[in-house]
C-alpha cells in the first residue's frame, strides 16, 4: 500500500467584532443547501455553482460531503485551457530530448493543485498542497459564504486563525514568553531580481514559501535602518554562499505578567499565514519550540489512489479522498482527547 506523509494542519474560524450567531460549519451549510435564482439546482448538486472565477485561474470546491456531525471537501485550482508540456526519454543517446506540448484533452482542464478540508463546528482541518494554502481557503469560504450565496454580510472576511500549541513549550499558553518571527535575507536574491508580487504560482509553494520569507525579512531591515541603499551595502558584503537571518521577538520583558490571552490570540491570527519554518515560541524556562512545532498540527499518512492491477498497479499522485477525511477525523479525535480543543463550540466564544 503505498502512502505518503502529510500534516493535517489545524485552524478556527474566527472573527474581529459582531461573532456570527451559527457556527462556522452551519454557516457551509446553509450554503450548501443555497438555491441560485434561476438554477433548477442547489450548489450542493452541481459543482459548476461552486466555481469562483478569477481573472485567469479558478478555484471550486469538487468533492463535497455533507454529513450529519461534519463537512468534508476539497478545492480545485486550475485555468482554463491551460496545457502540458513533455519531453522524450526514449532515446538515451540523444544531445537533447525532444520537447513538445500536449494537447489538452476534449472536455477537461489541467488541475494546478488541490487541497483538502474538514469543518466541524467551528473547528477547520486543513491539508495543503504547494500552490493551495491558507489564504487560498479563506478567500474561496469568504466569495462562497458572503458573495455567492449570502450567509454573510457582504465584504464579510472568513478568517482561519491558527492555534499555538501549549505543547511545544511543555506548559499553557499562558507560559509562552516570546513569539519569536524569522526570516532569511541571501544576497543572491536582489530587488532587481524579484517580482514586486508575494505569489508565486508558477514555482509552486517552496518558492512561495521563500519569497515570502526574503520580503518580510528585508522590510525588517529597512525599517531598522530606515535607509534602503545601506540595506542594500549590508546585503552585497555577504559571502557569496551566505544569508543573513533577521528575527523579531514579540513578548513581555518583565518577570510579574505573562503574555495574555487575548495577545496571543491577536497573534495567532496576524501569523497565521507565516510559514511554519519562520515562527517560534520561548516558554517560561527558557525552553524554545523547534521549528515547524509551534502551531496545532497533526502528522499522518494517506493513501495514494492507485492506477492498473497486479505486479502492473502504481500509485498516482492524487490521494484517496476516504482516506484524508480519517486522517482529519483522527486530527480531530485526537485533540479533543488531549484536550487542546473542545468537543462543542458556544456561540460568541472563541476555542
Amino acid at each position: 500500500m503505498w502512502r505518503k506523509p502529510v500534516t493535517v494542519h489545524y485552524r478556527r474560524f474566527t472573527w474581529d467584532t459582531n461573532p456570527p450567531r451559527k457556527s462556522f460549519e452551519e454557516l457551509v451549510r446553509q450554503a450548501a443547501e443555497h438555491q441560485p435564482q434561476g438554477s433548477p439546482a442547489k450548489l450542493k448538486e452541481r459543482y459548476r455553482l461552486r466555481m469562483l472565477r478569477r481573472d485567469e485561474d479558478s478555484l471550486f470546491i469538487n468533492a463535497l460531503a455533507v454529513e450529519k456531525d461534519y463537512l468534508f471537501g476539497d478545492i480545485t485550482h486550475f485555468t482554463k485551457d491551460q496545457t502540458q508540456a513533455l519531453f522524450d526519454d526514449s532515446k538515451e543517446d540523444a544531445p537533447m530530448a525532444d520537447v513538445q506540448q500536449l494537447p489538452k484533452p476534449e472536455n477537461g482542464e489541467l488541475i494546478h493543485s488541490l487541497m483538502y478540508w474538514m469543518v466541524k463546528n467551528d473547528h477547520v482541518f486543513l491539508l495543503q498542497s504547494q500552490s493551495l494554502r491558507t489564504e487560498a481557503a479563506e478567500e474561496y469560504f469568504s466569495w462562497l459564504l458572503a458573495d455567492k450565496t449570502g450567509v454573510l454580510p457582504k465584504g464579510v472576511k472568513v478568517v482561519f486563525a491558527s492555534k499555538f500549541d501549549a505543547q511545544a513549550v511543555g506548559g499553557d499558553l499562558e507560559d509562552i514568553r516570546e513569539v519569536i518571527v524569522g526570516g532569511t535575507v541571501t544576497r543572491q536574491a536582489g530587488p532587481e531580481s524579484l517580482p514586486t508580487e508575494t505569489v508565486v504560482e508558477e514555482s509552486g509553494g517552496l518558492s512561495q514559501t521563500l519569497l515570502a520569507g526574503w520580503l518580510k525579512a528585508r522590510k525588517v531591515l529597512v525599517a531598522l535602518i530606515d535607509n534602503e541603499a545601506d540595506v542594500e551595502k549590508i546585503m552585497q558584503k555577504l559571502p557569496e554562499d551566505g544569508s543573513l537571518s533577521v528575527e523579531v521577538h514579540i513578548g513581555y520583558k518583565t518577570k510579574k505578567r505573562k503574555m495574555s490571552r487575548a495577545i496571543l490570540k491577536d497573534l495567532e491570527v496576524g501569523l497565521r499565514n507565516l510559514p511554519d519554518s519562520q515562527l517560534q515560541v520561548r516558554g517560561k524556562d527558557g525552553r524554545q519550540a523547534p521549528d515547524g512545532t509551534v502551531r496545532l498540527q497533526h502528522p499522518a499518512s494517506v493513501l495514494f489512489v492507485t492506477h492498473g492491477e497486479g505486479e502492473a498497479k502504481r500509485p498516482t499522485s492524487l490521494l484517496q479522498p476516504e482516506d484524508v477525511l480519517r486522517s482529519m477525523l483522527e486530527a480531530y479525535n485526537v485533540f479533543v482527547s488531549n484536550g487542546k480543543i473542545t468537543d462543542g463550540v458556544q456561540r460568541g466564544q472563541q476555542t
